[in-house]
């Protein structure tokens, strides 16, 4: 029941500013009519002119509107296409700084594999080094170790296989030795 009266109080409502509206029309248009920009002839007598001279300026001044409009045009279309070099160049650099962060990875790893692959070259030289070593008879090994420092004869010894390990301490004289094995416990 209450929802009943509340939808006809906003009906009845509606209808009185309908006819509200419809009966003030008059007043209405009265007032839009006086209002000064909507009739801007009513102060401004001199501004319409009834000689020939008033349509030609506007005439004249409506092509150079139309020149102006042209030349904006003109410029507009040269900002769009300095927007899309400037856009094309911007992603050209980023092409470039991604190839250039590329290249320098790129160059890092292959300076990193150089390293890597030179200290595999001299580990493999050592190894074939202490094999000879290892393969030699004492009598000739030991003149050939007195001669080498003994980091040197250290190294040999690291890369030696256990059994030519000991044939190259047999070479050498017991105080060497004992010298070579306190520095390889350091």
């Amino acid at each position: 029941m209450k929802m009943v009266l509340w939808i006809s109080f906003y009906f009845i409502s509606f209808l009185v500013l309908l006819v509200g509206a419809y009966l003030g029309k008059d007043a209405l248009f009265e007032k839009t009519t006086s209002v000064p920009v909507l009739n801007y002839t009513q102060y401004h007598r001199d501004a319409v002119v009834v000689d020939s001279s008033y349509t030609e300026k506007i005439d004249s001044l409506a092509v150079v509107v139309e020149g102006m409009l042209g030349e904006l045009a003109e410029y507009v279309s040269q900002l769009q296409d300095r927007d899309f070099e400037i856009a094309k160049q911007k992603y050209e650099i980023e092409k470039l700084k991604n190839e250039n962060t590329s290249l320098k990875t790129t160059k890092v790893k292959t300076e990193e594999d150089k390293v890597i692959y030179n200290k595999a070259q001299e580990d493999k030289k050592l190894q074939d080094l202490a094999k000879m070593l290892g393969s030699m008879k004492p009598n000739v090994l030991a003149p050939v170790l007195k001669n080498l420092p003994d980091r040197l004869v250290q190294i040999f010894y690291d890369k030696a296989k256990s059994k030519d390990r000991v044939k190259i301490f047999n070479a050498l004289p017991p105080d060497r030795v004992g010298k070579i094995l306190t520095d390889i416990a350091d």
